[in-house]
């Protein structure tokens, strides 16, 4: 009866054994999947990121376009304001 009781000893502390394991495999598994998890909204914060930037810059693009054709017709329409002057040639005669 004693070697009975022995090898059911055993046979509870090698189950417990393997429950801890299995356990602390649990644990580790749920910490791989935390940090899996933060590692992809990591990378999906980059890729918006990265994408706010680019439309960002799209934007100031566009923007310095419309100053640059907001000058030049400014400058198109000053032009056309300004008064004809007669040209002054050194080799007229008067």
């Amino acid at each position: 009866m004693t070697q009975t009781n022995d090898t059911n000893s055993r046979i509870t502390r090698l189950e417990a054994l393997m429950l801890e394991i299995a356990a602390s495999n649990l644990r580790h598994d749920r910490t791989n999947d935390r940090q899996d998890d933060a590692i992809a909204r990591h990378e999906q914060w980059q890729t918006e990121e990265r994408e706010r930037q680019q439309r960002h810059q799209e934007r100031m693009e566009e923007w310095q376009r419309q100053q640059e054709a907001a000058i030049a017709d400014k400058m198109k329409f000053s032009i056309a304001l300004m008064p004809n002057k007669p040209s002054t040639n050194s080799n007229s005669t008067n």
